[in-house]
């Protein structure tokens, strides 16, 4: 697609093809970030603009276009929720859920389909079918989170769990839901977005891992007058039925592709199951050892230790889940232990200045 609006208005495209050390990379970025920012598209983010810096040293971005305009699918969940809140909760929970679940144990032998698409369409219908009978704003936190309300803290240890009893973790997002009730619950979800997902993940990764590379990102999708007045928009042409950014796809209608505009959501992500079962193995076999995990204090290692065994059998998927524990252990022995992350590293090894 890049290359048709490349050809469009005859600008110059280059094709790059990015084959990281993914093993010595993680650490740096997490060292960049400074912050446990769990979200291997930051990885992405620093590959590209490492490639670009090579020829420019400004780069556009389109960060906040589905913030601002309502383009996640998770925007999506509220209504493809509702014929499903009708069903009996045993039904979608007892009937559908399992039936759902066949589809990792056969994503080898489905024809046409790549097995990681096969897994990450099973992760976003199972949500859809677990949280299909949560209160509104509860679903919309649940559809933005890696864990139903509650499971989490079946990770704990037992004394980390006494210490963080009675924090929801839900509740800050639930609060800016709160703020903005007498908006439609398109807006609602939107300014949740505003508010949490795009500043403290989404700006935060693609801030700092541009400055990594000696880039500077822009992102005209978030001028404040156009933002400003996407406030004031009425929600169905944000989103009308099932079509997402519809304003705003409307308004490049004759000037981009047609194939271009009315494309399907490409994610922004990374082959992160291959890299866990592949190059971060040992990686990640160090840093949730039952050693490691006990040393640290916060989690039971038998309930991660499940969680990495029905990961890799397929069972279950947990690549996201496992992603944010290793991220959150890599930022843990960076900046409080202060010892370089690599497989195997013993304890004393430091951080060079």
């Amino acid at each position: 697609y890049a290359k048709i609006v490349a050809e469009r208005f005859g600008a110059d495209h280059h094709a790059i093809l990015a084959s990281p050390s993914i093993v010595d990379l993680l650490p740096k970025i997490v060292w960049h970030l400074d912050e446990p920012i769990a979200d291997p598209a930051a990885i992405t983010s620093y590959l590209i603009c490492k490639a670009a810096r090579e020829e420019v040293t400004v780069l556009l971005s389109g960060q906040g276009g589905d913030e601002i305009f309502g383009g996640y699918r998770v925007h999506l969940t509220d209504r493809l929720s509702r014929p499903l809140h009708a069903l009996p909760r045993g039904v979608v929970r007892s009937g559908l859920v399992p039936l759902l679940d066949l589809l990792p144990k056969i994503r080898e032998r489905i024809p046409g389909v790549r097995p990681g698409k096969v897994m990450a369409y099973h992760r976003y219908l199972r949500k859809l079918l677990m949280g299909a009978h949560y209160p509104r704003d509860s679903r919309y936190v649940y559809h933005r989170s890696y864990y139903p309300p509650g499971e989490q803290a079946r990770l704990y240890s037992t004394d980390f769990a006494r210490r963080v009893a009675g924090l929801d973790a839900y509740e800050s997002h639930l609060r800016y839901l709160r703020e903005s009730e007498d908006a439609t619950f398109v807006d609602q979800m939107l300014y949740l977005d505003q508010k949490t997902f795009l500043p403290e993940l989404n700006l935060a990764y693609s801030d700092k891992t541009s400055m990594a590379a000696s880039v500077e990102v822009r992102v005209p999708l978030l001028d404040q007058e156009l933002a400003t007045f996407m406030r004031g928009v009425p929600a169905d042409m944000k989103i009308r039925r099932m079509k997402q950014k519809y304003l705003f796809k409307k308004a490049m209608e004759g000037i981009l592709p047609h194939d271009v505009i009315w494309r399907g959501k490409a994610g922004f992500g990374a082959p992160i199951r291959n890299w866990l079962h592949g190059e971060l193995k040992p990686l990640i076999d160090d840093l949730l050892s039952e050693t490691s995990l006990r040393q640290r204090g916060y989690f039971d290692p038998a309930i991660i230790a499940r969680m990495r065994e029905d990961d890799r059998t397929g069972t279950a998927d947990h690549a996201y889940r496992l992603w944010a524990l290793m991220t959150l252990e890599i930022w843990m022995r960076t900046f409080v232990d202060r010892r370089v992350v690599k497989a195997g590293s013993p304890p004393a090894e430091a951080i060079p200045a």
